[in-house]
């Protein structure tokens, strides 16, 4: 499997709000269709924050969790053009959000989506190539791209 196969065009939203709880709540409702309960992923996602930010700097966040509430593993994608306060480790503001949901039982395959995340953006022109397109369907095709050319199988 490759990351692309864990999302989906219909999961990639340009994000409204301006605060993380607002946004995580906005990645979270276009989750549903991943999920048996978005409220209870949604304070999942919530505990997991106040615990720790997932901000990872370079303008990028991974809020993620491991419940009962997912169906199977996928990831949302949320931009932010303004960015949002994420209290990243570089106090920076978050423009690129990828919500990770995942099952309770497969930590292998949790840490190796968030490896393959971490490697597309850690390049810099994957996440510009990503922040420059303004329609969810042109990030999703970036997204791709960048995924073959790192070439993140899982």
């Amino acid at each position: 499997m490759n990351i692309v196969d864990y999302t989906a065009p219909e999961r990639v939203i340009i994000l409204e709000n301006s605060t993380k709880t607002d946004a995580l709540t906005e990645l979270a409702q276009a989750s549903s269709s991943c999920l048996y309960s978005t409220e209870h992923f949604l304070s999942a996602i919530l505990n997991r924050e106040d615990l720790l930010s997932t901000g990872v700097g370079f303008e990028t966040a991974f809020p993620h969790s491991k419940t009962d509430s997912v169906i199977d593993f996928y990831v949302t994608i949320g931009i932010s053009q303004e960015g949002i306060d994420w209290q990243s480790v570089d106090n920076q503001p978050v423009k690129l959000i990828f919500l990770i949901g995942g099952l309770i039982e497969e930590q292998e395959k949790y840490l190796k989506i968030l490896a393959a995340l971490s490697k597309i953006t850690n390049k810099q022109e994957n996440r510009q190539n990503m922040l420059e397109v303004k329609d969810p369907a042109e990030i999703y095709s970036q997204f791709c791209k960048s995924a073959i050319i790192e070439s993140q199988a899982i």
